[in-house]
């Protein structure tokens, strides 16, 4: 038997402009073994019952605060959902972004013959005006690490390595320890310890993914990504799209 695997995100009505196109991703992994959750926090009901007309199942949690701790308390509805129900994997894919529908079947394979524990893509995001590989590290100055985002030249010129873990991805001075958690496949055992989590004293910037990720390696988890494919990142109606051969050497460079 398969593990068992539940596919759940975030989301509101801001990402109604891709909802199609995301729930027919849903209902599209040749994977057998999963399910599907929704947590939405939009102000009504109008987008969840659009999940619930297609046989998604989810909740509407309308929450209010900062947009960090929103998200956060989210997800952690959706880790809540996953352990009372017993999944073996949670695939955290969030409303915008799309990835083949073999997904499932690569990301487990990779994680029991890597013997990890999070398996993952990066897609791009924006970073001052520019569009970067949404990968968490740190630029080593002196004696002093700062927290960054790689340039998408950078960014680039180091991935196409195939399935490798994160903490040996680098650039110079550049060391990466995390990414985003948009397309991400997590053991049960990680989130039996590791809570989605935010620290507003900290930063206000910072989302949960960059805390998990450091937990995730503070507890001794191993994060694996994948980077010869990007997953597609419809932030804006789309501007990308995973593959090698798909995602053209112009847009890595």
């Amino acid at each position: 038997m398969n593990p068992s695997v539940l596919i759940a995100a975030p989301t509101s009505d801001v990402k109604d402009y891709c909802f199609d196109k995301y729930v027919q991703q849903l209902k599209s992994f040749t994977y057998p073994e999963y399910d599907t959750f929704i947590v939405d926090n939009s102000k009504d009901k109008f987008h969840i019952k659009k999940f619930w007309k297609e046989g998604i199942n989810g909740i509407h949690y309308p929450v209010k605060g900062h947009p960090t701790q929103w998200l956060t308390d989210c997800q952690n509805i959706i880790r809540g959902v996953f352990l009372d129900a017993g999944f073996d994997y949670l695939f955290m894919l969030e409303s915008d972004v799309f990835v083949p529908d073999w997904f499932i079947w690569e990301g487990i394979a990779q994680l029991e013959a890597q013997k990890a524990d999070v398996y993952t893509w990066t897609y791009e995001i924006e970073k001052d005006m520019e569009m970067t590989p949404c990968i968490h590290g740190e630029w080593k100055k002196g004696a002093k690490l700062t927290g960054k985002v790689p340039s998408r030249g950078v960014g680039y010129s180091w991935l196409g390595r195939g399935c490798v873990d994160i903490e040996s991805l680098g650039y110079g001075d550049y060391k990466a320890y995390g990414a985003g958690i948009g397309a991400t496949i997590i053991s049960r055992k990680v989130l039996e310890s590791v809570i989605f989590r935010v620290d507003l004293k900290v930063s206000k910037k910072a989302f949960s993914d960059s805390y998990f990720y450091y937990d995730t390696k503070r507890l001794g988890f191993k994060t694996i990504i994948e980077t010869n494919q990007i997953a597609e990142h419809d932030i804006r109606g789309g501007f990308n799209k995973w593959g090698n051969n798909k995602y053209s050497s112009s847009k890595r460079n």
